[in-house]
């Protein structure tokens, strides 16, 4: 029953928002056609851009504005209208509200500033007063203090010039301005927009809401976001989680700095909250994080043009010596593997010319190339269809000492070549071209002439084209990641949850191993089998030896009712280690068995939070292991938790010295127990929802640490 009523509001939510885009009717209240008001320049966005449906401009002194018939007020107008942009003082807004009910307004666009941004108690209160009623009336508001949407399909705009060509990227603006900048800009890269929407102080709908709708969105396959703080963090990074596991949703915080955070709150009220919980609810929910707008769009444009990347084999083909060399390192740095000319491409070399075998290598200089008897087509084509190359970035011949005639000729077949590979479709290709920053007296020059020319060739192609190779390689890695941990994600075992009146909501140790390893933590991949067949067939598929234990609901110490076996070493082992462990279970429920790969002995750790009354959310950590109760040794912290405090939970333990190397054994890397606490702490503040955390054991060995047991409590 719960469930149909939140699929309920789900829909209803998208119809209305979608409503917003495709719209049969707009009144502009205000509308004016004074040159330096909004009232004149919303009207000029519908009408310039070509609005499909009616426009109505409101005004009481006015009887034509932009050559349609302007009405005193909004009940004058006839029939009924979906949309409404406000372009009035907020004091006369909730009158607005009034006559919107009458006309049967569905969403109200509240350009109108000077709200709870202010900082005014006055102005806040208003906000309060404004929202109460149009909930009365049923009516859903954008913003107050913001742009509203851009819609090219529809033919609404948020400002001058935009293009009007719809596309697959769709994008959650907190601010109009960053908005309108990332489209004009992200279009002369050719990126196309399904929708874009700027939502300023979030009265009513707000970010939640809105990536709601875009998860739900066939026209978008892209999203973009720009926050400066989220009303609902929780809600917020629940839906972030389960779009990302359906299309690319990258995001651009405001208030990272200080400053920047004093100044969210001038902006649209927003409180912009720890930079830790947003780096983690990124990390864990596959969102891509952008640091700048530049970084923003050279993503949308690798992930608008660029199909699926699932490795980071890389060719580099083009440019000079040092082009390519510095290209070489660039990709490198940014996590793509530059790999060695595969066989295949190899053996083309010698059949076509020998005496470039063992000259030619990855990056392919186009130098050598043009002075062999390979042409560079064939070079190309060969590259392309290598299944030892996943990724083809080509960088264009910008400079040589050529003049006019050779070097056109040459910059226009290097690009025919390019369009003629990246046709193939065989696999992702991008171009680098540099950015030369041109005045405006320059571009009469040949030279630029015909740089630009080449750019628009490209991108008239839909290839991707980068200004740098460190920002398209940098782009091109992050859609391999993102696209690597999708498939990850999907296919991890999914196991029901289990729930009890009095304690709440107790995950499985395969559920909560899930949880944590989605937090960033190495954990021992653990597989469900719910019959003894399974099992066994699972230990012989994982490789013996093997440890078996009991998934059941009621059982939550697994050890203390014999629910574990440990070094199963044989298939006839895993038989009868089942029906062991089952036995123990007795009346108890039980849904399976979790099958894991038995762990090297290393010094057992214990993580964990539980939740105290006053300081909320208190990590734990210490020595663990099935006498973690009796040795008592443990440490605890309140969270949020940075490395530094991490660090002096780890040296306050009694037992320490463990740590550095004890009767030949070798240290364990402290950082990366620092590292494991930052992360469990950044998921505790993420996760309100979470009672109790306990991971235990923790295995430590100089080669990194495992977790091979963890349980979850949730309210």
């Amino acid at each position: 029953m719960e469930s149909d009523q939140k699929n309920q509001k789900t829909s209803e939510l998208f119809t209305t928002i979608d409503s917003i885009f495709n719209s049969n009717s707009v009144a502009v209240v205000g509308a004016s056609d004074e040159t330096f008001s909004f009232g004149f320049h919303f009207m000029r966005y519908l009408v310039d851009s070509g609005y499909k449906g009616n426009i109505f401009p409101v005004n009481p002194k006015k009887k034509e504005i932009l050559n349609y018939q302007a009405y005193a007020e909004l009940t004058l107008v006839p029939g009924n209208i979906d949309y409404v942009i406000c372009c009035i003082r907020a004091d006369l807004v909730t009158t607005l509200i009034d006559q919107c009910l009458k006309k049967k307004v569905k969403v109200i666009h509240l350009l109108t500033g000077r709200f709870s941004e202010t900082g005014d108690p006055e102005a806040h209160e208003l906000e309060k007063q404004i929202l109460a009623k149009a909930q009365k009336a049923g009516i859903r508001l954008i913003g107050p203090n913001c742009m509203g949407i851009y819609a090219p399909k529809s033919g609404i705009s948020f400002n001058h010039d935009l293009s009007m060509e719809s596309g697959k990227v769709g994008g959650i603006c907190q601010s109009g301005g960053v908005a309108g900048e990332i489209v004009r800009y992200a279009s002369l890269r050719g990126v196309k927009f399904s929708k874009v929407i700027s939502y300023g102080n979030a009265l009513d709908l707000n970010e939640s809401d809105l990536l709601e709708y875009f998860y739900l969105d066939q026209e978008t396959k892209v999203i973009f976001i720009y926050i400066e703080g989220a009303k609902d963090g929780l809600r917020f990074f629940k839906i972030l989680k389960k779009t990302s596991m359906k299309k690319p949703v990258i995001l651009l915080k405001g208030g990272k700095s200080s400053a920047g955070q004093k100044a969210t709150i001038s902006h649209t009220a927003s409180i912009a909250g720890k930079e830790g919980a947003w780096d983690a609810a990124c990390r864990q929910s596959n969102t891509i994080r952008a640091s700048c707008i530049d970084e923003l769009i050279d993503l949308l444009v690798a992930f608008d043009k660029l199909p699926a990347i699932l490795s980071k084999k890389t060719g580099i083909i083009g440019g000079g010596g040092g082009k390519g060399i510095l290209a070489a390192d660039e990709c490198e740095n940014a996590g793509l593997n530059v790999i060695d000319l595969p066989d295949d491409v190899e053996k083309f070399i010698v059949k076509k010319d020998p005496s470039m075998s063992g000259w030619l290598g990855n990056p392919v200089d186009f130098s050598i190339v043009s002075g062999s008897k390979i042409d560079t087509i064939e070079m190309l084509n060969i590259l392309s269809l290598s299944p030892g190359i996943d990724i083809l970035l080509a960088i264009l011949t910008e400079d040589n000492p050529f003049d006019e005639i050779f070097w056109t000729e040459f910059i226009n077949k290097e690009v025919e070549n390019y369009i003629k590979i990246a046709s193939n479709k065989s696999k992702p290709f991008a171009v680098v071209m540099g950015n030369p920053r041109l005045n405006i007296s320059d571009v009469e020059n040949w030279r630029w002439k015909a740089f630009l020319k080449a750019w628009k060739k490209l991108q008239e192609s839909n290839i991707p084209v980068f200004t740098s190779t460190k920002t398209g390689a940098n782009a091109i890695s992050k859609v391999a990641e993102f696209y690597m941990r999708m498939e990850k994600r999907a296919s991890i075992p999914q196991v029901p949850e289990t729930k009890q009146e009095k304690i709440g909501t107790i995950l499985s140790e395969i559920e909560a191993k899930q949880a944590i390893s989605n937090a960033g933590i190495a954990v021992n991949k653990t597989f469900f089998a719910k019959t003894k067949k399974e099992a066994i067939d699972l230990s012989e598929k994982i490789g013996f030896p093997v440890v078996f234990k009991i998934v059941a609901p009621t059982i939550t110490h697994k050890t203390d009712v014999g629910g574990v076996c440990l070094n199963i070493k044989t298939s006839k082992d895993a038989g009868d280690a089942y029906d062991k462990v089952t036995a123990a279970a007795g009346e108890n429920e039980i849904f399976g068995m979790a099958v894991q790969k038995m762990i090297p002995q290393g010094i057992e750790l214990v993580a964990g939070m539980s939740r105290d009354p006053q300081f909320g959310p208190m990590l734990m950590f210490g020595i663990g292991g099935v006498h973690v109760e009796i040795i008592k040794d443990v440490i605890f912290a309140i969270a949020p938790l940075d490395k530094e405090g991490a660090m002096e939970m780890i040296s306050g333990i009694k037992n320490k010295q463990i740590l550095n190397g004890f009767r030949g054994q070798e240290p364990v890397n402290k950082e990366e127990i620092a590292d494991l606490l930052v992360k469990l702490s950044d998921y505790v503040m993420l996760n309100h929802e979470i009672e109790e955390i306990d991971i235990n054991p923790i295995i430590a060995t100089p080669a990194g640490l495992v977790a091979v047991d963890a349980r979850i409590i949730k309210h």
